[in-house]
């Protein structure tokens, strides 16, 4: 079993963090809520649920929703970790693979409409 901020996380729990976190993407990219509202109540999702330390069981459990799994890992990996917040930096960053939170809002909302199908799987 996994913990979450110091509490244990079963299974069902681990699956409801998976379509909570899902539904932000959903939300976000509808423009339900801005930008700021999902940084703050996705709170890095992949980290935050511990995915990388996770027992056999949880992972096993986990793998059935592999596909949309890996949109949380693609979008922490490849946009959420790749933000930088000062304008002064821009030019150095962005040389080195690193967005603007414009820029990241823009990837998501392509990474929402490139799975739709998946989400809609899932009624989220």
């Amino acid at each position: 079993m996994t913990e979450h901020l110091g509490c244990p996380l079963n299974n069902n729990n681990l699956i409801n963090e998976l379509l909570i976190a899902s539904k932000l993407i959903v939300r976000f990219s509808k423009g339900d809520i801005n930008f700021s509202d999902f940084l703050g109540k996705y709170d890095n999702f992949i980290y935050r649920i511990g995915i990388y330390e996770l027992s056999e069981k949880d992972k096993s459990i986990m793998n059935n929703y592999i596909d949309l799994l890996s949109i949380h890992i693609f979008l922490q990996e490849n946009i959420l970790n790749n933000i930088y917040t000062s304008v002064n930096v821009a030019n150095n960053f962005s040389d080195n693979g690193f967005i603007s939170e414009k820029e990241a809002q823009i990837k998501i909302i392509e990474l929402f409409n490139l799975n739709k199908n998946l989400f809609s799987k899932y009624n989220i």
